[in-house]
Order: structure tokens, then C-alpha cells, then sequence
């Protein structure tokens, strides 16, 4: 899941919202990093309230990844792509998952249009310099976090590309972007996007987790 979806439920709650963020976050310099919140430490509310966004994340990622509905969507994808001709390394799973990702982002916004502006209002209501100290004074001193955190949070709040996941061509320029990080191609996806698209909106529904998900975790 992508940032819009796992705040869906919080967007009156910008440091819960902050939380659900700070995965992809750190993501973006350590691709398989997954913050840990130290149990038994004390937390201030602005923490308790990160540290209860990235559990959210995790525990929804989990859900999803895990989602029959989201496995046959990539299976379809991945073997659609597998179809067209690419020049470079390519891996069709990963493009099809983040495409799908993405693209249940674009079905919230969507029907919504409103979302996208609530969660960028929220996170307004912030200042970047808080957000990366109070991420800092959050997670346990031991994670190693990357020094340019501000940097990215400045870059994620100016760019403000959720909005472009309702188009085609903005989203397949944005997975561009992560193919280029690990050095991928992403073969001819402009070609599959629309009925992907249109498949993704019409599951959207049995995409997103249910809303008692982290009672049923806990």
C-alpha cells in the first residue's frame, strides 16, 4: 500500500498520518528498511501518535501483501508485461506491485478528490524541522537514520505527486523513478496502465483492509 491509502482513515491526525509515512521514508535511501519502535520506552503523545502510523503501516502492508485479490492483480499484470519487449533488466512482479500500489491511491483519490488535499493540509499543519526531530526522538537510538531525512520530507511535501496517480502518464513516470534507484526498466507499461487501472478501481474495495485490522492484530 502507498502513502494516500494508509491515511485514508487519519487525515484529521497529521502525526499519525506522519507515521504511516516514515517506512516509505526511510525507503528512499535504505529500500528494506523497517522502523522498530523500542517496547517498554516511554513515548510523548506526538510519539505515541508516530509510533501507532507505522504500526499501522506495517500491519496493513502485511494484510494487503497477503490479499488474494492483490496476488491475481500482480500475477496479471506481471504476465502482461512479460509480453512486451523491454530493453534493460526488468523484474515485472516488482512493477506490477508498485503499480498496483500506486494505483489504489489513484482510486481513493478518485472518488475522493478531497483526500489528496486533506492529507497534504494535514501534513501543512507541520513544519519539516518537526517532523524529522520528532521521527528521530521516536525511534530507538539504535536505528540508523538517513542523514538527508529532513531533505526528504522537504522534496515529499514540495513534489506533492499523489495527485499525478490519476494519470497515466505522471504515474508511469514515477515508477520510472524507482526503477532507475535499483536499476530496472519498466518495459512498456504506458501499454497495460488503463486496464490496470480500471481493474485496481473496480477491486479497490477488497484492496483496502478492514477498519478493525489492528484490533484483530493486537
Amino acid at each position: 500500500m502507498n502513502y494516500l491509502a494508509h491515511a485514508r482513515d487519519i487525515l484529521d491526525a497529521p502525526w499519525e498520518l506522519v507515521g504511516t509515512a516514515v517506512p516509505d521514508w526511510l525507503g528512499h535511501t535504505r529500500p528494506k528498511a523497517r522502523p522498530v519502535i523500542a517496547t517498554g520506552t516511554p513515548l510523548s503523545t506526538t510519539g505515541a501518535a508516530i509510533a501507532s502510523g507505522i504500526a499501522r503501516h506495517l500491519d496493513e502492508d502485511a494484510w494487503f501483501h497477503a490479499n488474494p485479490t492483490f496476488r491475481d492483480l500482480e500475477r496479471r499484470a506481471a504476465r502482461e508485461l512479460n509480453a512486451r519487449p523491454a530493453e534493460g533488466r526488468r523484474r515485472a512482479s516488482f512493477t506490477a506491485h508498485i503499480a498496483i500500489e500506486l494505483l489504489l491511491d489513484g482510486a481513493l483519490i478518485a472518488e475522493d478528490p478531497q483526500r489528496v488535499d486533506r492529507y497534504y493540509d494535514a501534513l501543512d499543519r507541520l513544519t519539516v524541522e518537526s517532523i524529522a526531530d520528532e521521527i528521530a526522538a521516536t525511534l530507538p537510538p539504535s536505528t540508523t537514520l538517513p542523514t538527508q531525512l529532513r531533505e526528504i520530507v522537504n522534496r515529499f511535501l514540495d513534489a506533492r505527486f499523489l495527485d499525478g496517480y490519476t494519470r497515466d502518464e505522471e504515474l508511469a513516470f514515477r515508477i520510472e523513478q524507482v526503477h532507475r534507484r535499483v536499476g530496472l526498466v519498466t518495459g512498456d507499461l504506458l501499454s497495460i496502465l488503463p486496464d490496470l487501472r480500471r481493474a485496481v478501481y473496480e477491486a479497490a474495495p477488497r484492496l483496502l483492509p478492514p477498519a478493525d485490522l489492528r484490533e484483530r492484530a493486537s
